[in-house]
């Protein structure tokens, strides 16, 4: 499977967290009862924890500067907003030849 945000291609994530919201608006009538109308139902936001290299660590920084990104899982593509970037260095070790970063980072439906 393939996972990319505006085509850099990132490692499957080590930890992936799902939660929905419902938007919706409510006001009250003249007779005191809510009137509710529903905007938006199963609004997707994702939490997400991976090892990431230094290039990619940058990438990711960079896309949470900008409005929206394009996220890809296998062939599916959806629109959505990376906010929430925090990284913190791994330790360096004698396998890997490049620094790692564990970034944690959300990713909001639009």
């Amino acid at each position: 499977m393939i996972f990319k945000i505006n085509n850099t291609v990132l490692p499957i994530p080590a930890a992936w967290s799902e939660s929905y919201e419902t938007i919706e608006n409510v006001n009250q009538s003249e007779a005191g009862t809510d009137l509710t109308s529903l905007i938006r139902a199963n609004k997707l936001t994702v939490n997400i924890s991976s090892n990431l290299t230094e290039t990619q660590k940058t990438a990711l920084l960079e896309y949470a500067a900008e409005p929206t990104v394009t996220v890809t899982i296998g062939a599916a593509s959806k629109t959505m907003r990376l906010r929430n970037v925090a990284a913190s260095r791994v330790r360096w070790s004698e396998k890997n030849l490049e620094e790692l970063w564990e970034v944690t980072y959300d990713l909001m439906e639009v």
